[in-house]
C-alpha cells in the first residue's frame, strides 16, 4: 500500500492513510507496524491513541535514531524524533 509519488506536490492524491484507517477500525487485538521511516502526523497519532484506548495492542518497529550515521533525511523526521 502506498501513495502516488506525485502526492508530494498534490495532497489530494494522499489516500494511503484513509485505506489504513479503514483497516485499523476493524482491528480487535493487535496492530504491528514495520517501517523504516515511520513518521505519523497528528491524525495518525490520534488514530493510534484511539486504538490503544479500545484495548488494541500497538507495536511499531522502526529504525532507531541512534543507528543513523547522519542527520535524519527530512525535517519531518527531525520534528517527530522528539515525540
Amino acid at each position: 500500500m502506498f501513495d502516488d509519488p506525485a502526492s508530494i506536490n498534490d495532497p489530494s492524491l494522499r489516500v494511503m492513510h484513509q485505506r489504513l484507517f479503514q483497516r485499523f477500525d476493524q482491528l480487535q487485538t493487535e496492530l504491528l507496524i514495520e517501517s523504516a521511516y515511520f513518521i505519523p502526523l497528528d491524525g495518525g497519532v490520534a488514530k493510534i491513541k484511539e486504538l490503544v484506548g479500545r484495548g488494541v495492542r500497538v507495536r511499531i518497529l522502526t529504525n532507531s535514531l541512534a543507528s543513523m550515521t547522519s542527520l535524519p533525511p527530512s525535517p519531518g523526521t527531525r520534528a517527530r524524533a522528539s515525540v
